[in-house]
């Protein structure tokens, strides 16, 4: 069998690896049908308490892709749109305020609702 699929491979000019895939269980999960599990450490949403919030706007300063604005002490806009996920706005905050969900799954096909208001 095996020299057989090697020689229908060549023949046809189709890659052995790819041929042995087609009849493999694929890997991936099926999403949305199938829910990926999150792990503790997964950065999605982002989470802000603003009763922790002592607004020293540490996370606004160190925000690579400005997607945070301070509106006020214990008052932050976030736009999860031009958010990268690179965690610095949590690991900055003095107080914890700021920390990950799990949840990762939210699209939206208007701007306005990206927007993470507290």
């Amino acid at each position: 069998m095996l020299e057989l699929g090697w020689g229908l491979c060549g023949k046809m000019g189709i890659n052995w690896e790819c041929f042995k895939h087609m009849f493999m269980k694929p890997f991936t999960k099926l999403y949305p049908k199938e829910k990926v599990i999150t792990y503790p450490k997964t950065r999605g949403r982002i989470k802000f308490d603003s009763s922790k919030c002592i607004g020293a706007k540490e996370c606004v300063k160190n925000c690579p892709a400005y997607a945070i604005k301070y509106i006020g002490k214990g008052k932050l806009e976030f736009d999860m749109g031009k958010c990268i996920f690179c965690g610095l706005c949590v690991d900055m905050c003095p107080t914890g305020a700021i920390s990950f969900e799990g949840k990762f799954d939210y699209a939206s096909n208007k701007k306005e609702k990206l927007v993470v208001k507290s």
